[in-house]
């Protein structure tokens, strides 16, 4: 173990994308990986679909990046997305080598069938337990690796730069409140989204983007804000219980019924119930404006208990845990929030604009999801950017740093910040969720806008506290996806507007913020 304060990367983050950039990182030097929760309430565990990959029989290469580009509605960079498809096999090829075991039958790898795919490719482990299967066999590795240093319960306060390059962190341990500060020639960001903006979301409380926030104040740039993905059928309940009834129930067969006891996705898209996400997504929003219920039905009970038991026993033992038997009852189901799309822009290694800080996972945003993700392309990109990202950082290891003198603020976390942090984040989702969410218009993002700039308002000035300043971030963070969604004025992917229903040939590129400045940028 590394016990120095200098090392060759600084991972901040401890998904899937985290971990697999550390395990490459490891070849080429010495690794600090910070992390803040467990390795349990992160976006990556909770990953239920699997990864999609392009290894099965009938499949090809060309047949997924049509899927992808095609689902991505436009806007796609498309080397990015011949990146992900061409190497992603050879990461998941990786992962097998190295003993990661993904289910079979009859000794074939089982690929799933989801959303907007036109073949069977989503490979699994653990049936829909994919994300935690995963990380949890990465966790595994990096721990045992003589080269990676972990440090949990950590939060990083801000990025430390010197002549227009990040050379570190500055850190605040949750449980001795000790502040430090880690240096080395390259910072990666794997911090995940921030769909806990909104009050229906699959994510963890720790999903509000502080990663992104971080690297905004930092000078880089953020693009895509406007997008957010969201999941079609999370499950719904009165009493607020929420969780992901995974894309491959419906793969299997499973159907969406409305409060009429009908099936509906044929008068909305040819690929029924496996249309892209925005798709589905809108269809169900559509069909729940027009009842009296604020939830329809996922209808899973023909597709047999065996196959339910088996390949969806984490989402069969939640519903039972909630009354319902999806073996013999319909699930109630309605769409949340579910993935960041915008994020950190970067090149195809990771790298933004500021030198020596590279992102990754769901906190970058790398051009492949384009305006709407294609199920199971996210775990993939984690794998491919993390390994990319590792590997060009690794060629900054020979080069020299000046390390400044510490400067650390003796930060504190009052009761009262807390608090106040925590009743404008319900505010915010409350605010998100009213005027920001899969239908938008003008007059509600505006008002959101001018609510988010009262909120900012009321903030006591104490920098010294972490919650006031985390609470600071989060309210730049909001404003950046409302100002992104005002800007674009049509309707592509993910985000819709009711005041311009169609894709328009104007936006035909991505909306970029840095510092307070926004532009567009055209393909």
């Amino acid at each position: 173990m590394n016990n120095n304060k200098t090392y060759d990367f600084l991972i901040v983050g401890s998904g899937l994308a985290g971990l697999f950039a550390a395990y490459q990182a490891a070849k080429y030097g010495s690794v600090l990986i910070v992390s803040k929760i467990k390795e349990n309430k992160i976006n990556s565990w909770l990953a239920q679909g699997g990864i999609a990959v392009a290894m099965g029989e009938g499949d090809s290469i060309a047949s997924h990046i049509v899927d992808t580009l095609k689902t991505g509605r436009g806007i796609c960079d498309k080397d990015a997305v011949k990146v992900l498809v061409e190497e992603g096999i050879e990461c998941v090829q990786e992962l097998i080598d190295i003993g990661m075991k993904f289910d079979k039958k009859n000794g074939k790898y089982n690929f799933g069938l989801e959303g907007g795919h036109s073949k069977r490719r989503v490979i699994h482990a653990h049936g829909s337990s994919t994300g935690e299967a995963v990380t949890r066999f990465l966790y595994d590795k990096v721990k045992e690796d003589p080269n990676i240093t972990f440090l949990h319960h950590t939060q990083v306060l801000d990025l430390v730069s010197k002549e227009s390059k990040v050379i570190g962190i500055n850190t605040l341990n949750m449980e001795s409140g000790e502040v430090n500060s880690f240096f080395s020639k390259n910072t990666i960001i794997a911090t995940g989204g921030y769909n806990n903006i909104y009050l229906r979301n699959t994510n963890p409380n720790a999903a509000v983007g502080e990663g992104i926030s971080m690297v905004l104040n930092a000078g880089a740039e953020i693009r895509d804000m406007e997008f957010t993905q969201f999941h079609p059928t999370a499950f719904y309940s009165e009493g607020g219980a929420i969780f992901l009834i995974s894309e491959a129930v419906r793969g299997e067969g499973a159907y969406l019924i409305n409060s009429k006891g009908e099936r509906f996705m044929s008068n909305y898209h040819e690929m029924e119930e496996l249309a892209p996400r925005d798709v589905v997504a809108r269809a169900i929003f559509e069909e729940i404006k027009k009842s009296d219920k604020k939830f329809i039905y996922l209808d899973a009970r023909h597709l047999g208990e065996a196959l339910i038991k088996d390949s969806f026993s984490n989402i069969y033992e939640f519903a039972l845990a909630e009354g319902i038997d999806m073996t013999a009852e319909m699930i109630p189901i309605a769409p949340a929030a579910h993935y960041s799309i915008g994020g950190i822009k970067t090149d195809l290694f990771g790298a933004t604009n500021v030198g020596r800080l590279f992102a990754i996972g769901e906190s970058a945003s790398t051009g492949v999801h384009g305006a709407n993700r294609l199920a199971s392309n996210s775990l993939l990109e984690c794998l491919v950017f993390g390994r990319r990202a590792a590997v060009k950082a690794s060629e900054n290891i020979g080069l020299g740093m000046n390390i400044p003198e510490s400067d650390l603020i003796e930060y504190k976390i009052s009761d009262f910040s807390m608090q106040h942090y925590n009743i404008t984040l319900r505010k915010l989702q409350k605010i998100f969720t009213e005027k920001v969410g899969i239908v938008r218009n003008e007059d509600d993002l505006s008002d959101a806008l001018t609510e988010i700039k009262i909120l900012y308002e009321q903030l006591p000035v104490m920098s010294s506290d972490l919650y006031f300043r985390k609470e600071s971030d989060l309210l730049k963070l909001a404003e950046s996806i409302v100002r992104s969604a005002l800007y674009r004025k049509e309707s592509r992917g993910a985000h819709q507007r009711s005041d311009f229903s169609e894709i328009s040939k104007k936006f035909y590129g991505h909306i970029v913020l840095k510092n307070s400045e926004i532009k567009f940028e055209e393909i």
